[in-house]
């Protein structure tokens, strides 16, 4: 007894669409893997970053005047991107935008500045809220 041609059909019809449905589910479990994987990498930056930012914070809030000081936040600030604390990295003479800069150097023309102690002594102030405001942010980022 021969198995009718129909069947073969509908035999040949079915691996193959589960040979398409595995393909599918394989290509789906690649892409979640891919999207898990960068979104663990985002939270380890966040984590990074706001250990920075909370190091930044106690040390500008440190009421200890000097260049010990600005050294140490100047390598705190090193380590974030330009664009999330401008003004700390200007006020510690590192690369920042030039809106920052000119910030920095509105805010200490009318000031008699010692040439041993730095800018960013003068702009405790500035610091800690643009500091707080990135905490803020990277809080929120973390949420989404």
């Amino acid at each position: 007894m021969s198995i009718p041609i129909w069947l073969e059909y509908a035999n040949a019809i079915g691996t193959l669409t589960a040979a398409g449905f595995a393909a599918w589910t394989i290509r789906q479990s690649a892409k979640s893997s891919a999207e898990n994987q960068q979104a663990l990498i985002r939270e380890r930056r966040i984590d990074f970053e706001l250990g920075i930012l909370a190091e930044l914070a106690e040390l500008n809030a440190n009421e200890e005047m000097g260049n010990n000081r600005t050294i140490r936040i100047g390598t705190k600030a090193s380590m974030l991107p330009i664009d999330m604390i401008p003004i700390t990295r200007a006020a510690v003479k590192l690369e920042s935008t030039p809106e920052a800069e000119k910030i920095v150097q509105e805010k200490i023309a009318d000031k008699q500045i010692s040439p041993f102690i730095r800018e960013s002594n003068y702009l405790k102030e500035e610091i800690s809220r643009e500091v707080l405001n990135a905490i803020t942010s990277r809080l929120s980022e973390r949420g989404r």
